[in-house]
């Protein structure tokens, strides 16, 4: 068997280090050839897999014959993904969806690619309706939009990603769900793997998350992008209003400041609470920083609402790190046991996130027990074997379940939408009935 693989790869893509460790596994199958393909050229990841350079506009069906799978992976960054969903609109494949909420990507792709307000917009109602449709077109009028705002979960926009797939890959139960509420085809849910961390394999297993550190406080940390859906106002409020965690704790904060608007909000909060000596703002830190503070941290708080992945990659490493988490009770996060993390409900997050933070400052046992619980369930449970095997077992069942009219009905869709048609254009109901006359359901 042979695959193509197609994906970011540099260095700073978190996509492309899940690829990396997958392909590898894959690799070590004798049956199994994995080609990288990238459009990509500089600070890549280090494999020893062929790697191909593409241009999305050259890539013809002789440059994919010899493969039996193509594999294409999504998430929501259009300068990383844009070239690879304009080979897998021409060339069927197997989709991993990391984000299932994409509509970042295609408002992009639309309105600063395509330079098209109406095309957007018409994608937008085919998949949503008429008020999918006035939602967006509002939301555009008002200068803020639908994308930027917490309603974009209710039109998440992934639909396209699989119109020309053979079968979809999403990391948790959650998506899984999602994806076959609306299509047909074969769908695998393996969980992201974790990475090998060098040296650091031999340091991971000593580390005491019950000891605190050298100053006597429990360090608390927070890893990825700063932006609202992180929670990180929800930290602050805690420890601001709770005197004895805020002179117990200090919170450090890993993860690109970009989001200006809410990191001046942060900021504020930090000066209004007094905890200047509490929380400390790092930005964005290269990996040997970040595996320092992963290794000296107590605690993990790991929120997200809205919640926009497939899965968490900085959840499975920080559990492999064997560090006590925080999570939502949302999305992937549901996937991990109650043994390994401590779930905070939606409905009453300040509650019991002070509860979750109160426990795990003052006790230091309860530390120790779910870090040991939540390493051994990732080492277990999230290994790119695993993944592997899993994503095999789809590609078995393509030769006799493909669902070959659910991916030409989407062609169909799609193509309607690049000329201009919507789901009441006058043009679509002649349209169909030919496609029933032929093919009857």
């Amino acid at each position: 068997m042979k695959i193509a693989w197609f994906t970011p790869f540099c260095t700073s893509s978190a996509i492309g280090r899940v690829g990396n460790v997958v392909t590898t596994a894959l690799s070590r199958d004798s049956d199994c050839k994995v080609d990288i393909w990238t459009h990509q050229h500089e600070n890549l990841q280090l494999t020893g897999l062929k790697v191909r350079h593409f241009d999305s506009a050259s890539v013809s069906p002789r440059d994919l014959a010899g493969y039996d799978h193509l594999i294409y992976n999504f998430g929501n960054y259009l300068p990383y993904h844009l070239p690879i969903l304009e080979v897998a609109q021409r060339h069927p494949g197997i989709v991993i969806l990391h984000d299932y909420c994409m509509h970042h990507f295609f408002a992009g792709y639309y309105l600063t690619h395509l330079h098209s307000t109406a095309k957007y917009l018409d994608a937008v109602e085919d998949l949503y309706g008429s008020v999918g449709y006035h939602k967006a077109a509002q939301c555009l009028k008002g200068g803020s939009p639908l994308h930027e705002s917490a309603d974009v979960v209710d039109y998440p926009f992934w639909e396209p990603c699989v119109d020309n797939a053979k079968a979809v890959v999403a990391h948790s139960k959650f998506a899984a769900e999602i994806v076959r509420a609306k299509c047909h085809l074969p769908i695998a849910n393996p969980s992201l793997p974790h990475f090998d961390y060098g040296d650091l394999e031999k340091v991971i297993p000593t580390l005491d998350r019950g000891r605190t550190g050298n100053d006597g406080k429990v360090h608390l940390l927070t890893v990825g992008h700063v932006n609202p859906n992180k929670r990180t106002h929800a930290v602050l409020d805690v420890l601001g209003r709770n005197r004895d965690l805020k002179d117990a704790v200090v919170f450090h904060v890993i993860g690109a400041l970009n989001h200006q608007d809410y990191a001046r909000s942060l900021r504020e909060a930090v000066a209004n609470y007094n905890l200047g000596d509490t929380v400390e703002f790092l930005g964005s830190q290269p990996d040997e920083v970040l595996h320092e503070y992963l290794c000296k941290a107590n605690i993990c708080v790991n929120l997200r609402h809205p919640i926009f992945e497939t899965g968490s990659a900085s959840l499975i490493e920080a559990m492999y790190f064997g560090l006590p988490t925080i999570v939502s009770d949302t999305g992937a996060y549901r996937d991990m046991p109650k043994s390994t993390v401590i779930h905070i409900p939606l409905q009453d997050e300040e509650k019991s996130l002070e509860q979750a933070i109160r426990t795990l400052v003052t006790d230091a046992d309860r530390r120790r027990q779910l870090s040991q619980n939540a390493r051994e369930h990732v080492r277990q449970h999230c290994t790119a074997e695993i993944y592997a095997e899993k994503l095999l077992e789809v590609l078995s069942l393509l030769p006799n379940d493909v669902d070959v009219r659910t991916r030409f009905l989407g062609r169909v869709k799609r193509e309607l939408i690049e000329m201009g048609h919507t789901r009441g254009s006058s043009a679509v109901a002649p349209i169909a009935a030919e496609i029933a006359r032929f093919w009857p359901s």
